[in-house]
């Protein structure tokens, strides 16, 4: 369809979502690092009950 395209410039607005945990705006965060700490505390069986707790806590940011 194009011959030699060189250039491609793709405009959107600068987003992130869920907004990441360092963000000083982040609501949850100090709940976040708790969960954080705890799934990284845990056992290896026991980890997969913790996931759903850290994914809310980081998407409610």
């Amino acid at each position: 369809m194009f011959d030699r395209v060189e250039k491609t410039i793709v405009e959107t607005p600068f987003r992130m979502s869920p907004k990441p945990a360092w963000f000083p705006s982040h609501e949850t965060a100090h709940r976040m690092a708790r969960k954080v700490t705890e799934f990284e505390a845990d056992a290896a069986l026991g980890k997969l009950t913790k996931l759903p707790g850290l994914f809310w806590e980081a998407l409610r940011g």
